[in-house]
């Protein structure tokens, strides 16, 4: 059963025994803490899934020199650069996931990725470049499963019940611990 943030606010509330005028305190902390979980769930391979974006709506259009600008899906998304490489990025001209290459120097050079066919992407910036297996660019859209810090809505139900430890840890004042778990 997915929680509200009412009903998070509240078991947390009750856990530590605080008063209800400390809602709104409590309310206030929720996205400092879904981006402290989020990041901390990220890193760790058995719970990275719950942090992907959805590969069926999370797509990016390439233009003419196959080059994708992810800068709104940064923003409506939340996806995160720095983690692009631990997800999936997919085209429909292959059936595997796009290879992360360094950048574009790299991506310059013919590899054995390319003679097996397997699709390329390095960035620049918030632009993400691509190289087919014929080093021609590629064109149409991409697919993205992702790391993603899209706030507390998009939060799977395992992760809003760590979510309530991680709230009971930031009001305790206590570094990251089991403990509040």
């Amino acid at each position: 059963m997915s929680l509200t943030l009412d009903n998070i606010v509240e078991i947390v509330r009750n856990r530590l025994d605080l008063p209800a005028n400390e809602v709104p305190r409590i309310k206030t902390l929720v996205d400092i803490a879904v981006q402290e979980l989020i990041e901390r769930t990220g890193m760790l391979l058995d719970e990275r899934h719950y942090t992907f974006t959805d590969p069926d709506t999370t797509t990016v259009a390439l233009d003419a020199d196959g080059v994708a600008d992810l800068g709104p899906l940064i923003i409506s998304d939340g996806i995160l650069l720095e983690r692009l490489r631990f997800g999936e990025i997919t085209h429909p001209d292959s059936p595997f996931p796009l290879k992360p290459i360094s950048g574009t120097a790299e991506g310059r050079l013919g590899s054995n990725y390319t003679s097996l066919g397997l699709l390329r992407y390095w960035l620049v910036g918030v632009k993400l470049h691509t190289d087919s297996s014929d080093e021609t660019p590629l064109t149409g859209s991409l697919s993205l499963a992702v790391p993603a810090a899209g706030g507390f809505s998009n939060l799977s139900v395992q992760l809003q019940n760590e979510l309530i430890g991680v709230l009971v840890q930031q009001l305790q004042g206590r570094p990251d611990t089991q403990e509040a778990l």
